[in-house]
């Protein structure tokens, strides 16, 4: 099932598995990223691969761009 996650856990836990970033970092940016969303695939209740959906603008039209797409460890490499 596909969602909006909500619950900053499931994003940093996937994110600092994918990326190595501290949780500060990723806190960082959850608490200041404007105008954007976070979906998530979720496997029994558990998030099992995420992607940012962020607005910006491009050549004056309006876009999103995805930011900080990653799977979990135990999900890879399925197809």
């Amino acid at each position: 099932m596909i969602k909006c996650i909500t619950d900053n856990a499931d994003i940093v836990r996937l994110w600092k598995d994918a990326f190595g970033d501290s949780e500060e970092e990723i806190q960082y940016f959850i608490d200041n990223v404007k105008n954007s969303v976070c979906f998530g695939l979720y496997s029994k209740k558990k998030a099992v691969a995420m992607l940012w959906l962020v607005e910006c603008f491009i050549d004056g039209k309006k876009g999103e761009y995805i930011y900080a797409a990653c799977t979990d460890k135990d999900y890879r490499n399925k197809g």
